[in-house]
C-alpha cells in the first residue's frame, strides 16, 4: 500500500471524553505510524502550532438547540476567513475523512467538492440518544425525518461511510435506503486487557459493580439503582458509576436508598482500566446506545456483563446467554441476574475467559487496518 496524504476533520477533538474523540485520536495515531501524511483540521485551540494540525476557530459555535438546525437542508454560512483556511488545509491531499457532520465537517465537505477531492465520513452521530436527551421520549418518525435531512445535506455527498456498528447502520439505512457504508468497529486499545489490580481497602469486602456511561436520562442509572436495592445482598454491593453529565445530582439523590452510596467519578483511561480489573461485574443499563464501546472495553478485560435487552442498544448483541441479559425496564429481573453472578463465581470465571477470546475481533489494530483500507480505496491511488 502506497503512503498517501489524508485530511482528518473533526468538530470535536480534545481530551478523550467520548468514544467519538477516542476513535478519532486512535485513527490519527495509527495512520501516522503507518507513514501516511496526516493533516488534522479541528477547532481545538490547544493544538495551535502542533505539527500537522490546522486549527480553524468558528465564527460562532454550532447551535445546540440544533437538532432542527443540524438536519435542515440548507447548509450553514461560513466567513471568507473560514473558507480560505479550510482550502489551505485541504489542498494537495488524496482523501478527506470527516469525523462529524457539524459545522467544520460541512465546510470541509463543501471545500473538498470544490477541489474535486474524494471524501469519506464516519457516522458517529447518536441521533436517538440526542432525541432522548431533548425530549421526554424519542419519536421514530422524527428520527427518520432527521436522518433523511442529514443524509441529503451531508452523507449523500461522500464516497464511503464508516459505521461503527451494524445497529447504527441499519437504523440510518432504514430511513434513507442503501448507502456506500462499511461496518468497522472502532476497536479496543490493547491496554484494555486482563491484568492484576487490587481493590481499594474500602471495597475489599464488597461486590463491585461498574457502569461506564454519561449521566443522562437514556443511560438508565435509575434502573440499576433500583435493581441493586431489590437484591437480597444489596448491603454487600458497591456501585461505581464512571462518567459525568447533567443528571449527576439527581442520580446521587436516587441512590440514597442504597446502603452503600455509589462512587461517581469521571475517570481517566488509566483509572478506568484499574477499576475494570478489580470490579466483579459490569452492568450496561443503557436503553439507547449506538456504539457501546465502554461495554466492549470492560468485557475485553474479562469482566462479565449484564446488559439491558433494549431494542435501541447495540450492547445487547454482546450477551453470550440469557444470564447476561435482562429486560431493559425491569429492575427486578436485573436484581435476579446480579444475585446469580454473586453466587456463581466459578461459572463467572469460565465466562470471563470466553469473553476475552470473543473480543479479539474488536482489537484496535484489526479495526484500524480496515479503516486504512477504506481510505486508501476512496483515494483512488490503488
Amino acid at each position: 500500500m502506497k503512503r498517501i496524504k489524508i485530511a482528518i476533520v473533526s468538530d470535536v477533538l480534545g481530551a478523550e471524553k467520548s468514544g467519538m474523540t477516542t476513535a478519532a485520536l486512535n485513527l490519527i495515531s495509527y495512520l501516522k505510524a503507518r507513514g501516511h501524511e496526516v493533516r488534522v483540521i479541528c477547532p481545538d485551540q490547544a493544538q495551535e502550532g502542533e505539527p500537522g494540525y490546522f486549527v480553524i476557530r468558528p465564527v460562532r459555535p454550532e447551535e445546540k438547540a440544533g437538532l432542527a438546525k443540524l438536519f435542515k437542508k440548507d447548509p450553514p454560512l461560513f466567513s471568507m476567513d473560514e473558507m480560505a483556511e479550510m482550502k489551505a488545509a485541504l489542498e494537495g491531499v488524496d482523501v478527506v475523512h470527516l469525523i462529524t457532520p457539524l459545522r467544520l465537517g460541512t465546510l470541509a465537505l463543501q471545500t473538498a467538492k470544490a477541489l474535486q477531492l474524494p471524501v469519506t465520513a464516519d457516522f458517529h452521530f447518536p441521533l436517538e440518544e440526542l432525541q432522548d436527551r431533548e425530549r421526554a421520549e424519542s419519536d421514530p418518525v422524527v428520527r427518520d425525518r432527521d436522518y433523511a435531512g442529514l443524509y441529503e445535506r451531508f452523507y449523500s455527498q461522500v464516497k464511503a461511510i464508516h459505521y461503527p456498528t451494524t445497529y447504527i447502520r441499519d437504523a440510518f439505512e432504514s430511513a434513507v435506503g442503501r448507502t456506500p457504508g462499511k461496518v468497522i468497529y472502532n476497536g479496543v486499545s490493547a491496554r484494555f486487557r486482563k491484568m492484576e489490580a487490587e481493590k481499594p481497602e474500602a471495597w475489599k469486602d464488597k461486590f463491585v459493580i461498574l457502569y461506564t456511561a454519561p449521566f443522562t436520562r437514556e443511560k438508565a442509572h435509575d434502573i440499576l439503582i433500583e435493581g441493586v436495592r431489590q437484591c437480597e445482598y444489596q448491603e454487600r454491593i458497591q456501585l461505581v458509576f464512571a462518567g459525568e453529565g447533567p443528571l449527576e445530582e439527581q442520580i446521587r439523590t436516587q441512590a440514597e436508598i442504597l446502603t452503600n452510596p455509589p462512587v461517581m467519578q469521571d475517570l481517566t483511561r488509566s483509572e478506568l482500566l484499574k477499576v475494570i480489573n478489580c470490579a466483579d461485574l459490569y452492568v450496561h443499563a443503557a436503553e439507547v446506545d449506538t456504539e457501546s464501546v465502554t461495554c466492549i472495553e470492560a468485557v475485553n478485560c474479562g469482566l462479565v456483563p449484564v446488559i439491558a435487552n433494549a431494542p435501541r442498544s447495540a450492547a445487547r448483541l454482546y450477551a453470550m446467554g440469557s444470564k447476561n441479559l435482562y429486560q431493559y425496564n425491569d429492575p427486578l429481573e436485573l436484581a435476579s441476574k446480579i444475585e446469580y453472578w454473586m453466587t456463581h463465581e466459578e461459572e463467572k470465571e469460565k465466562l470471563s475467559l470466553r469473553y476475552q477470546r470473543f473480543t479479539k475481533d474488536f482489537s484496535l489494530m484489526s479495526c484500524m487496518e480496515k479503516l486504512e483500507l477504506m481510505l486508501y480505496q476512496a483515494s483512488g491511488r490503488s
